[in-house]
C-alpha cells in the first residue's frame, strides 16, 4: 500500500480537525442547554412558599431584598419586601413550606448578624401549633422587635448629656456638704419610727374591727349626696341669709 502524498495527508488532517471541531462544539452546546435547562427546572428554594408580613419599628439595618429569616438559628426564608405604613416598616417575609404555619402568637425580631451591627436579619418564632394561623394578617409591632442600635445605646455620652450629669453631680456634693448629708442621715434614721408610728395610726383609723372607717366614708359620702340633691334649695337660703347678714351688720 503506497503512502498518501502530501496533500492527501493535509486533507485528511483537515477532516479530521474539523469533525473534533464539530464534535467540541456540539458538547458545549449540549452543556449550555442542559445548564439552561437544570436552572429553568431546578425549584426555587424560596418559591410556593407562604408569604408572611410582618411590622416593625425600624427596617433601616435590613436588606431590601435577600436579607435572611431564621427559626431557632436556621435559614429558612428571605425578605422580599419593604413597605412604609403609617409609623411602621411592614416587611413581607417568603418562607420555606418546610418551616411549618406561623400563627397570630408568632414572633419576630430584627437583629444584627454580629454585636457591631451590619446586616441584620429577621429571627421568626412561628409561634404554638394550637393558635390560629396569621395567614393574610399582618404581625403587629406588638409582636415584633428591633435591637438598638450601638449608637443610640451610646447616645447618653455626648457631650451636652455628660456636662449636664456632671453638674448635677456637682449640686448634689454640694447639697450633701452644707449641712444635708446630716438631715438625709436623721431623715433615714427616723424612718423607721415613723413608720411604726404611722402604722398604729393607720390601724386606729380603721377601728376596732377594722370595718368602721368604711363605713364612716361610705355614710358621708351618703350625706354629700343628699346634701347635693337639695342644692335647688340650698343655693337660695345661702343667698337670703347673706343678705340677712348684711341687713344685721349695718348701723
Amino acid at each position: 500500500m503506497s503512502r498518501p502524498t502530501v496533500a492527501e495527508q493535509r486533507h485528511r488532517d483537515a477532516d479530521t480537525f474539523a469533525r473534533r471541531r464539530r464534535a467540541q462544539g456540539a458538547a458545549v452546546l449540549l452543556v449550555v442547554a442542559a445548564a439552561a435547562l437544570l436552572a429553568y427546572l431546578r425549584p426555587d428554594p424560596f418559591g410556593g412558599g407562604q408569604e408572611v408580613r410582618i411590622a416593625v419599628d425600624d427596617a433601616g439595618g435590613l436588606t431590601l431584598v435577600g436579607g435572611e429569616v431564621r427559626m431557632a438559628g436556621t435559614p429558612v426564608g428571605q425578605v422580599t419586601g419593604r413597605d412604609r405604613v403609617g409609623d411602621d416598616a411592614v416587611l413581607t417575609l417568603e418562607i420555606e413550606d418546610g418551616a411549618g404555619a406561623i400563627t397570630t402568637k408568632a414572633r419576630a425580631e430584627v437583629r444584627p448578624r454580629t454585636p457591631f451591627e451590619g446586616p441584620a436579619y429577621v429571627a421568626l418564632s412561628p409561634g404554638p401549633p394550637s393558635a390560629p394561623p396569621l395567614g393574610d394578617a399582618v404581625l403587629p409591632r406588638a409582636r415584633t422587635r428591633n435591637y438598638v442600635a450601638l449608637d443610640r445605646a451610646l447616645r447618653f455620652a455626648r457631650p451636652q448629656v455628660r456636662r449636664a450629669l456632671r453638674r448635677d453631680v456637682e449640686r448634689l456634693d454640694g447639697a450633701l456638704q452644707r449641712g444635708g448629708a446630716g438631715g438625709l442621715r436623721g431623715a433615714l434614721d427616723a424612718a423607721p419610727a415613723l413608720t411604726r408610728e404611722l402604722s398604729v395610726a393607720a390601724r386606729a383609723a380603721r377601728g376596732p374591727d377594722g370595718v368602721e372607717l368604711g363605713r364612716a366614708v361610705a355614710r358621708m359620702a351618703g350625706t354629700v349626696d343628699a346634701v347635693a340633691g337639695e342644692s335647688a334649695s340650698l343655693v337660695p337660703l345661702a343667698r337670703g341669709t347673706a343678705r340677712t347678714f348684711a341687713a344685721l351688720g349695718t348701723d
